[in-house]
């Protein structure tokens, strides 16, 4: 028996032939889709000291670049959205700490550094910039952790960045 002059057995592995490409072509195509729409974005934290008579006052630059092709979103709330400054207690011997050690005490309770916004954009190839202000008499080094959290992605992911500075007197 045969279909337009084919036989059963050659349309058959035509049929799989063509769908194989068509697939391939399929999965080719999604991939370079997910892969060209990936959110990428470089986060850093600037700390700035500013010596007082009786505390010191530090100005957290908290810097976003959207280097992907895509943009990333953050809606209010901000839960993730988070800066964290525990103190790093002087005198440790040779080790090495976790930022979950209980050795590393809060020096401030977690601040939502994005909070006066229903909701943050932050376009391809631009950068914002989030500044927090803090006081605090603590005259000792401080380890900060600022958190970014994005609202419009499947799965849950978190780009953290550290930095340790001094704030002990010269």
């Amino acid at each position: 028996m045969s279909i337009l002059g084919i036989s059963i057995n050659n349309f058959i592995e035509l049929s799989i032939i063509l769908t194989s490409i068509i697939g391939a072509l399929w999965a080719f195509y999604k991939l370079r889709k997910m892969r060209s729409l990936e959110q990428m974005l470089e986060i850093d934290i600037f700390p700035e000291i500013i010596k007082g008579k009786t505390s010191n006052i530090i100005d957290i630059s908290i810097i976003f670049k959207n280097v992907g092709k895509v943009a990333i979103w953050a809606n209010a709330p901000f839960p993730g959205c988070t800066l964290e400054i525990k103190k790093v207690p002087d005198g440790m011997d040779d080790s090495n700490q976790l930022w979950t050690d209980p050795k590393l005490e809060l020096l401030f309770p977690p601040i939502q550094y994005i909070g006066e916004w229903k909701e943050l954009i932050i376009e391809p190839n631009e950068a914002n910039i989030m500044h927090v202000l803090i006081t605090t008499k603590y005259d000792g080094i401080v380890a900060i952790k600022a958190s970014f959290v994005p609202s419009r992605i499947k799965e849950k992911y978190t780009w953290d960045v550290y930095k340790i500075i001094d704030l002990r007197k010269n």
